[in-house]
């Protein structure tokens, strides 16, 4: 009779199905979802991937950034509501710790910072937008928000609201793999007392503090209406449908700046741009936030 050989424990087979059960498929599908991975893809590949966007500024190059030249028409003004505009598509993510500005203007007056800026601040695997908004006098800070969801290689519009002279709301849309939009209400702050940010910095796209951005800019504006904040959820909507449409709700006068292709300002205003690179001359002083 021909002895049978016990197994000293689970088949090799058996590991390899617990293995793909317990790890793979959860990494697979959940990774995506908390926007855990890089973008792999190239400069080339990463600027087809424009969508409604015919020519966006592609930055590849780490410390380039869009220059939107002096102009004091781009602060808040006191009983205007005020809003700024940007879409985005990050080739990479920033590491945990990492603060990654996207969009600045401010002065430094006396050692006093004045201005606004947005930027992304990821720990571990939470993104949370952060912006920068404080006026001549010192008042106000940073504000960190809730935390948002979205993927390198896929376009997100981020949205920045002024109100009621007193109260700060962000906005991020953006299209999920699944091709479908949607609005992510990244929460807000009541300041308590008015907080205009002032002076006439230019206005930087792109990140040029810590270089960290890498990506396409597209269409950027910033508008001043009394009223925004009662259309606000309306006007998003009608960004994210049509990017290269103001809503109706804006008005000429109301717009001071806007620019659809991150290359010309096509506001009542004519800002010039300039796209500064760098890799391609002196590098611009810095200052922390």
């Amino acid at each position: 009779m021909k002895k049978r050989r016990l197994s000293n424990g689970p088949s090799f087979a058996f590991l390899t199905i617990l293995f793909l059960i317990f790890f793979l498929v959860p990494v697979l599908f959940i990774g995506p979802l908390l926007g855990l991975y890089s973008n792999d893809l190239s400069p080339q590949q990463l600027a087809q991937s424009e969508g409604a966007f015919t020519a966006p500024i592609h930055i590849h190059g780490r410390g380039a950034f869009l220059k939107v030249q002096s102009a004091e028409n781009l602060s808040p003004v006191k009983d205007r509501d005020f809003l700024a505009i940007s879409w985005f598509n990050l080739q990479d993510l920033p590491e945990s710790g990492q603060r990654m500005f996207i969009l600045s203007r401010y002065n430094i007056t006396n050692g006093a910072k004045n201005g606004y800026a947005i930027a992304i601040n990821r720990t571990m695997d939470s993104l949370r937008p952060e912006v920068f908004w404080r006026d001549g006098h010192g008042n106000g800070g940073w504000y960190t928000f809730s935390d948002v969801k979205f993927l390198p290689g896929y376009w997100f519009m981020i949205a920045l609201a002024y109100y009621d002279d007193q109260k700060l709301g962000l906005f991020i849309g953006s299209t999920g793999v699944d091709g479908k939009i949607r609005i992510q209400n990244a929460g807000g702050y009541d300041l308590g007392k008015s907080v205009i940010p002032g002076g006439n910095a230019p206005l930087k796209v792109g990140s040029v503090k810590t270089g960290l951005f890498t990506g396409n800019i597209g269409p950027v504006g910033m508008f001043s209406k009394k009223g925004i904040s009662a259309e606000l959820k309306s006007i998003i909507k009608s960004f994210l449908k049509e990017p290269l449409t103001v809503p109706s709700f804006l008005n000429d006068e109301d717009t001071l700046f806007w620019s659809p292709d991150a290359k010309t300002d096509l506001s009542p205003h004519n800002h010039e741009l300039k796209f500064i690179d760098p890799s391609k001359g002196k590098l611009e002083e810095l200052h922390d936030l």
